[in-house]
């Protein structure tokens, strides 16, 4: 962490008997100046400091050493190419935004205050603000209506940016929305241009998320058995309706809720599910390797020393065998990783580990085109004073709270990793149930083709 240095230069006006003190200017003042420039300083400070006592003496200005301390210099070096974060929410004062739609710029202070936080969610309430925008719209002189209307998108799009990164699907639904805007006639009058693209956004949430999210909640629930044993990270809206519906087909399935810092989204799974009844358990990620059973084991002595041990846990904790493994996705990448919530990558790998299978469930409107391996290539940067709320480091640890001051701490606070796609067996979306190197499939369909 770089501590940026400035020099405040501040008057002492200190009274004195001006007999006892003598003044002379080559001692305030380097040699080298002349004395035309010496004069004319003088008359400038002079005037500066015009409200001084008669009797008040002017001192050599003295040099303060201050550290500035902002959130640019706190930055994690290896993550410096993705800093946008900006904790001031008085970006929507700024006057470039004056051209932006109300109801995006209300948009925006809800994403970057993490009101609205799910991908499903930002892109619904996107499409939703994309709606006021084009029904308020005038057309400007001298400019197509369809070109002005792209353009007036891009700028609400660029805006939500700065509050927060867009996701996969509100950039999927922008240029599905874009395509369908160059193939409109031009005989169509604007109020004709408005209904159409109106329509066009209404079937584009109705086909692309609700009944996408309803035929992949009907698809794996043919896959999920009676009495299950099923572990959830963190929460999807996706699997929450998954597991519902599960449970009012009355398959008394056990829910294993698994969450960790800063975001603790499991607990509002924990919450609407006990709401309904539904068996659960709620743990932290770093007890997750206790509830899964070992498969794969290397002989049989390791067999029968690992059974005992599994069995004095099972009937002194009441712990049962883990069968499946949901995890939701923030995008598919399209060399099969998924990108989500962090913390995923870590609840795959353990249960590859106990060789228990890890289902993904995402709609067909999450891939994406980009490539990656790992998270510092692309990711999004959160608040770093994030990670001390809830936090029992926080409260045992006093220091923490002021780590800014700290040159040699700096706190980095990631939203998603990335999972391979060999720790993952299955994708489920509503197109079929696929494997990660099957995705670039899904890249090939237009979603007026799924």
């Amino acid at each position: 962490m770089a501590l940026e240095s400035s020099y405040i230069v501040q008057w002492n006006l200190i009274t004195f008997p001006t007999n006892l003190i003598t003044t002379r200017s080559d001692k305030y003042f380097p040699r080298k100046i002349g004395k035309s420039a010496e004069k004319t300083l003088l008359k400038t400070q002079d005037d500066k400091v015009s409200t001084a006592p008669a009797n008040t003496v002017r001192v050599r200005p003295q040099c303060k050493k201050t550290n500035n301390i902002k959130d640019s210099v706190c930055e994690v070096k290896l993550f410096k190419h993705l800093y946008s974060y900006n904790k001031n929410s008085s970006i929507i004062l700024n006057p470039k935004n004056m051209n932006v739609h109300p109801s995006i710029l209300k948009l925006g202070i809800k994403y970057a205050n993490k009101i609205i936080v799910g991908s499903n969610s930002r892109c619904v309430a996107f499409l939703n603000a994309i709606k006021d925008l084009i029904n308020d719209y005038t057309k400007p002189a001298n400019v197509d209506f369809t070109r002005g209307l792209k353009n007036s998108i891009q700028e609400s799009l660029s805006y939500l940016d700065t509050c927060r990164p867009s996701s996969a699907n509100m950039f999927a639904s922008t240029v599905h929305l874009e395509g369908r805007i160059s193939t409109l006639p031009l005989t169509m009058t604007d109020d004709e241009v408005k209904r159409k693209l109106t329509n066009i956004i209404d079937d584009y949430i109705e086909e692309q998320i609700l009944l996408a999210d309803r035929a992949i909640s009907n698809s794996i629930n043919k896959k999920i058995m009676y009495q299950d044993t099923l572990v959830v990270y963190g929460f999807s809206s996706l699997i929450y309706s998954i597991l519902l519906e599960a449970h009012k087909t009355g398959k008394n399935l056990k829910i294993i809720v698994v969450d960790g810092h800063p975001w603790l989204e499991g607990r509002e799974l924990l919450r609407r599910l006990s709401k309904h009844g539904i068996d659960c358990s709620y743990m932290m990620m770093n007890a997750l390797s206790f509830v899964m059973p070992q498969v794969i084991i290397d002989n049989l002595r390791n067999y029968v020393f690992f059974k005992i041990k599994y069995l004095i846990i099972y009937f002194s904790t009441g712990a049962a065998m883990v069968n499946k493994v949901l995890l939701g996705a923030h995008a598919i990448l399209a060399n099969g990783a998924v990108m989500a919530r962090v913390g995923t990558s870590q609840i795959a790998l353990t249960a590859k580990a106990f060789s228990v299978p890890v289902l993904v469930v995402c709609g067909a409107h999450k891939s994406c085109e980009r490539v990656q391996t790992d998270s510092f290539v692309y990711n999004e940067i959160g608040d770093p004073d994030f990670l001390l709320e809830n936090s029992l480091f926080c409260i045992r640890k006093r220091g923490i709270v002021n780590w800014k001051s700290k040159k040699s701490l700096s706190l980095l606070n990631i939203t998603y990793d990335v999972t391979p796609a060999n720790l993952v067996n299955a994708v489920i979306t509503e197109l079929a149930v696929l494997h990660g190197t099957s995705i670039p499939v899904i890249l090939r369909l237009k979603p007026s083709e799924i």
